[in-house]
This record gives C-alpha cells, structure tokens and sequence, in this order.
C-alpha cells in the first residue's frame, strides 16, 4: 500500500497518545515519525494535532484523517490476507463428500476446470449416502457436501438447495431424445436400466411405477449411476436420473434430460452444505462458488422441473 509507512506512524500516534511512545511501540526514531506528521500537516494545509505539554491531541480535521487511514488500514490488512490465501492455492486439498450422480457427473466437471487454474491444488472426492456425508462433513473431514434429500434436522449450514426431479435420461440418438416431455407409460417400450435398491432413485421411481399401474421388468440393474450412463450410451436404452446427474455430458451432448409428466415424482433436492459455524478456506469456497453458479446455470437454462413429473 502506497504510504502504508506513514498512515501506521500516524494510528500509532493517536494510539499512544505521543510521539515518543509511539516511537518506542514501532522501533522508529522519534524524528522520522515527527516529520511524517508535519508533511502530512502541509499537504492538508491544516493542524493534525494539537500539541499539549503530555502528549498531542487530534483536532478536528485529525479526527477526520484518523477515521479514513483506519478504514484504509482495514482494507489494506483484509486485501494482503486475500492475497496470501490466493498464494496458498498454488497448493492444497479441497475435500468433498457427494452422491453417486454428481460424483461422476457435477464434481468432476468443477475440479477439472478449477484445477486448470490451479493446478497443485488437490480435488479430493469421496462418494456417499446422505447420512455419511453429513456426518463427513459435521466432523470436519471434508470441506463440501453435495447431497439430495438432506435430513430436516443436519445441522450443517446450507449453501444452496436445488429443486432437481427425476426424468428419463438417453443418448442424443435415442428416439425419445427429441421429445419435449413423455410419459411413464412411453418409457416401457424401451429397455430399462434400473437403480439397484440401495439408491434411492429405485424408491421412487419404483413408487411412481406403481401409482401409475405400470409393470417393469428392467434390462439392467445398477448401484452405480456411471454403469447405467455407460449403458445408455447405446441408444437403445434409457434410465431415470436427475439432471445434476448427467450435468457434463448434457453439456457435452451425450445424454438428453427428458422430464417426465403425470407421474406425481416428488422433487428430489439437491444441496450443497459445509459445516455450521465456520468459514471455508479460498479454495473450498471458490469450488462450492462454481459449483453454485453450474447448478444455477442448470436451472435457469432448463427451467423450474416439470410439475407433476
């Protein structure tokens, strides 16, 4: 900071309430700061302080100088933390805990271009159910959660919530890949890859298929959402995925969201958490920011999800 040197002689001053004190606090000669406060009184045309026989007093037009060069000094310390912070993305680790889906679709995506930025930062990604990742993240062993139906009571402070649905994912070259919206009825002329019971995608989509009096008898099942996208790619078949899920290659025109209506699906939130009561380091937060800002894009690109799918 330009002058940094003589507006701290000048906080000292005021603080100590002399010169000599204040001389003595910062290791200077009390004739170098004495000159700084008579130059700065010349440059202003007016006192600084009044001289008493204990000390010196600010006048009024110190009082005003006083207040701005703490407010310069504030923003000058906040501005030099920045700046060391970002020196410290040259290296690091970012931890995160998340779902199967945007494990192998959203995260992969932001590290891989944070990580064109920085590339000595480290992105390191664990895949969980939503009870581990909050307690991952509650106990602090990783920065981010990336979770969909968060419990009511978790205790982590929420970044974000997106309001996701389940729809029918297929390749581009699928024939349902150019429909607006379809149905679950058109779903079943076309083989099914199906989440495996531990995912909770088979819950509902299971529960939909039901109210809807529809019976499946699926191709494949998966506990993993990599292994049913790699299937699809055929375009032959199709699954149910939400569009986090598919986030990179929707952009990449692999795979086409398709939303289904008149199903009744319920919403199927997806937030993004750290822990309550602390602040994350630059790099987390500059992850959890693109993070924030894809999902936004995602949303806003593609709209609200369809009522009643």
């Amino acid at each position: 900071m330009v002058h940094s040197r003589m507006l701290r002689y000048l906080d000292e001053v005021v603080r100590a309430g002399s010169i000599r004190q204040a001389a003595e606090r910062l290791n200077v000669a009390s004739s170098a700061i004495n000159r700084q406060i008579i130059e700065l009184e010349t440059q202003f045309g007016t006192p600084l302080f009044t001289r008493l026989p204990r000390g010196l007093r600010l006048t009024a037009s110190g009082e005003i100088l006083i207040s701005h060069i703490r407010q310069v000094l504030k923003e000058y310390d906040r501005t030099r933390e920045r700046m060391l912070d970002l020196e410290g993305l040259k290296a690091g680790t970012v931890a995160i805990a998340a779902m199967h889906g945007p494990a192998e679709a959203l995260v992969p995506y932001i590290g891989s271009r944070f990580r064109e930025k920085f590339p000595r930062v480290t992105i390191n990604v664990r895949v969980a159910n939503v009870e581990e990742i909050v307690r991952l993240v509650d106990e602090g062993d990783v920065d981010i959660g990336l979770c969909y139906n968060l419990p009511s009571q978790h205790g982590l402070h929420v970044m974000q919530t997106y309001p996701t649905r389940l729809g029918a994912v297929v390749a581009a070259k699928h024939p349902l890949a150019s429909k607006p919206s379809i149905r679950l009825s058109d779903c079943i002329s076309y083989p099914i890859v199906w989440a495996d019971s531990e995912l909770t995608i088979s819950r509902m989509m299971r529960a939909a298929f039901h109210r809807a009096n529809i019976a499946v008898r699926p191709a494949f099942i998966s506990n993993s959402t990599a292994m049913m996208k790699a299937i699809i790619r055929d375009g032959i078949h199709l699954t149910f995925l939400t569009q986090p899920n598919v986030y990179c290659d929707v952009g990449d025109e692999a795979f086409v969201y398709v939303p289904i209506v008149g199903s009744n699906l319920p919403l199927h939130p997806l937030s993004l958490v750290h822990r309550a009561n602390s602040t994350l380091g630059l790099a987390a937060s500059m992850v959890a920011e693109q993070m924030r800002a894809s999902l936004e894009r995602m949303v806003s690109k593609n709209g609200a999800p369809a009522e009643g799918a």
